[in-house]
């Protein structure tokens, strides 16, 4: 009777003691980035006529217990909405036109703390990451620059010039194994910054004309959703 009452007490500590832990973790993502905000705009002063784009993401996770340590590197591109900015021009009688290639970029390093929780075969998890944030604005054509106005010097980046700064990000993933090493993941993410753009138009020394730098602030927030794969270590 005694040895079936201390099996009684032991069964429930040893069940509950075969927690589901969180995997350390590396993968890739691709999906779809959304510009919110006045990153989305399609107001010539305030705006970027940024439209739903791609990004592709490698990210990782090294979890203690449910509390760990995350990274992400990602490549957004947001296409300028020609049609809607071609208008524009015209009303405000710019000659000029967006590239074929026009669009806006926006990469990610970023690093910082993981919580996440296990149950069967999913794993839950809420990133709350900080790091560098790369951009750079698209390119049009433009018959005479002398036209421009200062609104429409950021959509003249006939350099490609990229440029950086400071972001956050948060992130929710959930993680489905499908083998010992390979899980089918899912992310939704949110991430800002306020980047100080540029643009530049070249020197041209036989009309003594200098180099002239354009700078000006846009606050930017995309909302990220892809689907990949990831690599599950041994713990």
């Amino acid at each position: 009777m005694k040895k079936l009452k201390f099996i009684c007490f032991i069964l429930p500590l040893s069940v509950f003691a075969q927690t589901n832990l969180p995997s350390n973790y590396i993968g890739i993502n691709h999906g779809f980035s959304l510009p919110i905000g006045q990153y989305a705009s399609k107001n010539i002063k305030t705006g970027t006529y940024a439209t739903i784009g791609q990004v592709t993401s490698i990210d990782f996770g090294r979890y203690n217990n449910n509390w760990g340590l995350a990274g992400t590197i990602s490549i957004a591109q947001h296409p300028v909405d020609k049609n809607t900015f071609q208008n524009q021009l015209n009303k405000d009688g710019v000659a000029a036109h967006p590239n074929d290639s026009s669009k806006w970029l926006a990469s990610t390093v970023m690093g910082g703390v993981a919580y996440g929780s296990a149950k069967g075969k999913f794993t839950f998890e809420a990133n709350f990451l900080t790091g560098f944030f790369f951009a750079k604005t698209p390119s049009m054509s433009v018959e005479n620059t002398n036209t421009l106005t200062e609104d429409y010097w950021k959509f003249y980046n006939v350099l490609w010039e990229c440029v950086g700064g400071i972001g956050i990000q948060t992130k929710a993933q959930i993680r489905y194994k499908l083998s010992k090493h390979w899980q089918l993941k899912a992310n939704a993410a949110l991430y800002n910054a306020k980047i100080k753009y540029k643009t530049t138009q070249e020197a041209v020394p036989e009309f003594n004309q200098p180099k002239i730098i354009h700078e000006y602030i846009m606050p930017v927030a995309v909302f990220d959703f892809s689907l990949g794969l990831a690599y599950k270590f041994a713990q």
